[in-house]
C-alpha cells in the first residue's frame, strides 16, 4: 500500500522543535552550523507560535508519485534523462506538490529557472495556475511542520543531514513562494 502524505499538527511540531532546542542549547561546543540551527529553531518557534498557519488539504486529486524527485535523483546520459533513482519515498499526493517541491529543492525557487521548468512542463502536460497554487499551499503547510533534518542531526545523532542546515533567517516557504511570483 502506498502511503498518503499527511499533516502533523502545529502543536506536535512545536513540541518536537522544543525538544531540538533543548539539545541545541546543551551542546558543549556548538559549531557554526549548530549556531545556525539554534537561531533558525528560535525564529521558527516564534513563527509557529504567533502566526495563523492554516492546515491546507489539497483540492486536486492525489496520484502515485516518486515522492523525492529532484535533480540529484535523475541520471543523465549524453545530457538526456536516462533514469530516476531513489524510489523509497513513493506516496499518494497531488502532482503539483511534487512539482513545487522540485522547484524548491532543485532550483531554489529562482524565478528564471523555475519559469523555464514550468514552461517546459506545460509543453507536455497541462498545469493550471490554480493547481500549482494548491500544490504550493500544501507544500508550505508540510514544510511548516517538517523537522526531519533537525531531528535526524540533533535527536538521532545522524550527522549526514547537517549539510542541509542553512544560515538564518528562517523564511517560511509560503513567503518564499510569494516572493518568487511563480505561476
Amino acid at each position: 500500500m502506498v502511503p498518503e502524505i499527511s499533516l502533523a499538527s502545529i502543536e506536535q511540531t512545536v513540541a518536537r522543535l522544543e525538544q531540538i532546542e533543548v539539545v541545541l542549547l546543551a551542546l558543549p561546543q556548538p559549531d557554526e552550523v549548530d549556531g545556525w540551527a539554534r537561531e533558525r529553531t528560535r525564529q521558527r518557534l516564534k513563527h509557529l507560535r504567533t502566526s495563523a498557519l492554516p492546515d491546507h488539504m489539497p483540492v486536486f486529486s492525489r496520484r502515485f508519485l516518486h515522492g523525492d524527485y529532484h535533480d540529484a535523483n535523475v541520471f543523465f546520459v549524453d545530457g538526456q534523462p536516462a533514469a530516476i533513482i531513489d524510489w523509497e519515498q513513493t506516496r499518494l499526493a497531488p502532482r503539483a506538490w511534487e512539482i513545487v517541491r522540485a522547484l524548491h529543492l532543485s532550483m531554489g525557487l529562482q524565478p528564471q529557472l523555475c519559469t523555464a521548468f514550468l514552461a517546459g512542463y506545460r509543453e507536455v502536460l497541462s498545469l493550471p495556475v490554480a493547481e500549482l497554487e494548491d500544490g504550493a499551499k500544501f507544500y508550505a503547510a508540510l514544510q511548516e511542520r517538517n523537522v526531519w533534518t533537525y531531528e535526524s542531526v540533533y535527536l538521532e545523532n545522524n550527522p549526514g543531514p547537517k549539510v542541509f542546515i542553512r544560515p538564518p533567517p528562517y523564511v517560511p516557504f509560503a513567503q518564499a513562494w510569494r516572493e518568487a511570483e511563480l505561476r
